[in-house]
């Protein structure tokens, strides 16, 4: 799985799904009105992320931060990031040539399993969890109830090894940060 498997994002994504399937069907609000409201609730974090990118934009076109650079320093770091720009345009030029829609199909995971163990597709993690939980509350609480147990005890187990960890934790660093002064303070000596 590597260094960077996220730790526990299946069970967390998983939980997730399961705590839609779980409190949706205990609200006071029929199905309609869940879904009314998640509606607004993604609107509403469309809206905000569009209105905090035009103050941005707007505030790099007012306050120019780029102009201040003096001329040697800027060629200094052109030729230092030259490969990185490179790269980043040929991203772009790959960026330009998707469709409108690549977005949205590329939120959709091709295989859960995968998508679970890589970082960059957490958003795809999320809409499967999404989705799951919401067929979850379209099936008939019987048969949906060992999935809701499995994951809720899934999700229990997680939470218990992260305050198992939160605890060990001062231990861990001591003993490393112990360690490295020692080590330290052994080549300076000798």
């Amino acid at each position: 799985m590597g260094a960077d498997f996220p730790s526990g994002v299946i069970a967390d994504r998983c939980s997730a799904g399961a705590g839609i399937a779980d409190h949706g069907s205990s609200l006071p609000v029929g199905h309609e009105e869940a879904f009314r409201i998640g509606g607004k609730t993604i609107a509403i974090y469309i809206g905000t992320t569009v209105v905090a990118l035009c103050i941005g934009l707007l505030l790099v076109n007012i306050m120019q931060p780029g102009d201040s650079v003096p001329e040697d320093m800027r060629e200094r770091l052109e030729a230092t990031f030259a490969d990185q720009a490179e790269a980043g345009m040929a991203n772009a030029a790959q960026a330009a040539d998707r469709g409108p829609l690549d977005p949205l199909v590329n939120m959709v995971p091709g295989n859960v399993f995968f998508a679970a163990t890589n970082n960059r597709n957490m958003l795809q993690i999320v809409f499967f969890a999404i989705f799951a939980g919401i067929a979850l509350l379209m099936i008939p609480k019987d048969k949906a109830r060992p999935l809701l147990d499995f994951f809720d005890g899934l999700n229990d187990l997680i939470i218990k090894m992260v305050e198992i960890i939160m605890l060990a934790a001062p231990v861990g660093v001591f003993a490393r940060d112990g360690g490295y002064d020692n080590q330290h303070c052994r080549r300076r000596s000798g």
